[in-house]
This record gives structure tokens, C-alpha cells and sequence, in this order.
């Protein structure tokens, strides 16, 4: 059509059809625009891939930055632990649930000085945080309570089972997507695939 117009697609511009350029990457008032429009476009491809290799990168040194991992992982197994034990009093004093911040993820031994323990349930439970933060714990009443709620057998492997354990980066992160997964379930209303304080087998 003679009074048709076309956008230039570099300076966003109308002109009349006559004037235009029309090329496959679309149409331009002049062949200057054509070509800053092009070398815009490749730097932009350019900017974009140099992100995603600069993320991948990023990603892949987190991987295996076992610190890291150890920080993710921890805070992943000590949300199962509170959703498992969602109801349940504290491991501790038997101070009933009230949940969010009046809870924390309590271990039985301390992840510091018993690596191998440190992400097993039979040895963390939910504790208040009076009992956690403000009494280390308080272990004995820990005991007291792991006696009353499982019997002598989880106290017994958890005082007998080996302190030291070297975690690895992909150990932590298969470890995360299990529990991930199981967390998942829970949310969906689903029951938990297994016992895990009772049937948890130990990495070695």
C-alpha cells in the first residue's frame, strides 16, 4: 500500500514503505540502523551467554564447596526433622509444641565433634528452644527422652556409632534431593516413606 508505514526496528521509528529497508532480521529506515541493530543484538547474545557460563561456573563451584553443601544440607534435614516431629513435645523437657521460632532442630551429639551423626535422625529431634539454645541441648533430658519415646536401642547406637565421617559434595547433595523429595511428600498430605528414626541407614 502506497501510505503504508514500517517501524525501524533499531530506532523505533515510522517511515513510509518506500524508504524502508527490509531485511530477514526485519525492516530499517537505513542500512546504518540495519547494522547497529545487528551488532546490538549480538552483543546482547553475547552478554547472555557470558551470564549462563558465569552462573554455571558459579554453580559448579558451590558444588563442591563442601562448606557450602554442609550449610544446605543441614538446613534441609533439620525441616524434615521439624515436620516429622510437628505435635511431638520437645526431645528435651517435654514442653509441647508451639511452633515456628519456639522450635529448632536439636542433636542428641554435636554435629561438630560427631560428623558421622550429623544429618541422622535418630540422633536430631525437635527441641524448644530454651532447652536447645540456652542449655546445649540439655542432653540428659535428651536422653531421658530418646529412652521414653524409642527404648534403649537408638541411645545405644548413637553412644556406640562412629564419630568422624568424611562427607563428599555429591554425598550432600544426593542426601538433599532424598530428603527434599520426602519433604515434598509430607507437604502433600501424603504419610513418610519409611521410618526414618528407626530404619535411617548410615552412610559409612
Amino acid at each position: 500500500m502506497a501510505n503504508s508505514k514500517f517501524r525501524c526496528l533499531h530506532c523505533r521509528e515510522y517511515f513510509q514503505s518506500d524508504s524502508v529497508l527490509r531485511f530477514p532480521a526485519g525492516s530499517f529506515c537505513s542500512l546504518q540502523h540495519a547494522v547497529d541493530y545487528g551488532r546490538a543484538k549480538a552483543q546482547k547474545a553475547k552478554e547472555k551467554a557470558q551470564k549462563a557460563t558465569h552462573k554455571a561456573q558459579k554453580a559448579q563451584v558451590k558444588a563442591g564447596d563442601i562448606r557450602h553443601q554442609h550449610k544446605l544440607t543441614q538446613s534441609t534435614v533439620n525441616r524434615l526433622c521439624l515436620i516429622l516431629d510437628q505435635g511431638k513435645p520437645c526431645i528435651s523437657c517435654g514442653r509441647p509444641d508451639q511452633g515456628g521460632r519456639m522450635r529448632n532442630a536439636s542433636h542428641f551429639k554435636s554435629r561438630g565433634a560427631n560428623s558421622f551423626l550429623r544429618y541422622d535422625l535418630r540422633g536430631l529431634h525437635a527441641s524448644c528452644v530454651p532447652c536447645n539454645l540456652y542449655q546445649s541441648g540439655n542432653i540428659e533430658g535428651y536422653r531421658s527422652g530418646l529412652l521414653e519415646r524409642y527404648g534403649s536401642a537408638i541411645v545405644d547406637y548413637l553412644d556406640t556409632a562412629p564419630r568422624v565421617k568424611a562427607w563428599t559434595a555429591p554425598e550432600l547433595i544426593q542426601m538433599r534431593s532424598e530428603v527434599s523429595e520426602e519433604i515434598r511428600r509430607l507437604e502433600r498430605g501424603e504419610q513418610p516413606s519409611r521410618n526414618w528414626r528407626e530404619l535411617l541407614q548410615t552412610n559409612t
